[in-house]
């Protein structure tokens, strides 16, 4: 009976082992993700991954294998995302927009970039978080690609050196389309150095310690930004070309003083609220270089009460 249960136990343990998230290590050089091998010891000998057996959770790590292609979601689905990185020995993985995928997949950079996108037709969404590499110009993101757009659905973190920013593209007329944050770290959370214009629908985060934003419009496309701007004791929350089009609740937040905690509104932060519009500011009141239109009953100057 005692050997009974202990193999219904070994048994369960076993089964159980069998689904856990697994790092993943490319052996084989250029080639397609789904088709490569994959073992999950990183100088091969380990265990072998059938691909379509891949677990929500998984890490795919480049392993100094450049070239490896993005040919199908290397994810399961919504909310079943795997990770691709170059967080040990190098290496990197490439998108080609004429696939036009949707990939649940986070990114992380780390010694080189982690992915790299080009071409001018088709598109592509990322859903899921994309975090800048560790050593300079290690980007989690570096994008080349030209018209069309990329989405990202998720938050955008620079890296821990000052030059591996978590997006940064150099397309000429390529557009980025995100919704989530971009925050800054030791580098910027995204940076739009090419000449299409990008759009962010969430915050853009500034850094308390180094001098980096969450939002750099470095080159003329500029980035409109539909949020909050929250600048660091030190980082802006954007700089460059930057088009603010908040809703009726977003803010421009500023440190007052050294007692400022980065988002934080209080008596330490400087908070700067959206344009109420004219329609919102009593007739013939002036703010900015607006006159407000605002009358009760039809009679203007008056107030409801």
């Amino acid at each position: 009976m005692k050997k009974f249960a202990f193999a219904i136990l070994f048994a369960v343990l076993f089964s159980a082992s069998s689904v856990y998230a697994t790092t993943w290590y490319a052996q084989d050089g250029a080639g397609a993700m789904s088709t490569r091998t994959w073992n999950d010891a990183a100088g091969g000998g380990g265990n072998a991954l059938t691909w379509a057996n891949r677990l929500a959770g998984d890490v795919f790590v480049a392993n100094a294998q450049t070239g490896i292609d993005i040919d199908t979601d290397p994810g399961l689905g919504a909310g079943q995302n795997v990770t691709i990185s170059t967080a040990t020995s190098g290496g990197g993985f490439t998108y080609a927009t004429a696939t036009n995928l949707t990939m649940n997949m986070n990114v992380q950079g780390g010694t080189s970039i982690c992915l790299s996108i080009t071409g001018s037709t088709g598109g592509g969404t990322i859903v899921g978080t994309v975090t800048g590499g560790s050593v300079n110009l290690c980007h989690g993101v570096s994008d080349t690609h030209t018209v069309v757009t990329i989405n990202i659905i998720g938050n955008i973190t620079g890296g821990g050196n000052g030059a591996a920013r978590g997006y940064y593209t150099t397309g000429a007329a390529s557009i980025v389309a995100i919704t989530g944050n971009a925050i800054a770290a030791t580098a910027s959370g995204i940076e739009n150095s090419g000449t299409g214009g990008w759009t962010i629908t969430g915050n853009c985060l500034g850094h308390d310690t180094t001098a980096n934003a969450g939002c750099f419009a470095s080159g003329s496309g500029g980035i409109t930004v539909t949020g909050n701007i929250v600048n660091g004791k030190r980082g802006s929350g954007a700089t460059g070309a930057i088009y603010f089009t908040p809703a009726a609740t977003n803010y421009v937040l500023y440190p007052k003083n050294t007692s400022y905690s980065l988002g934080t509104v209080n008596a330490n932060a400087t908070e700067m609220p959206a344009d109420p519009g004219v329609v919102n500011v009593l007739t013939g009141t002036t703010y900015g270089t607006f006159t407000g239109t605002l009358s009760a009953s039809g009679v203007a100057g008056t107030y409801a009460y």
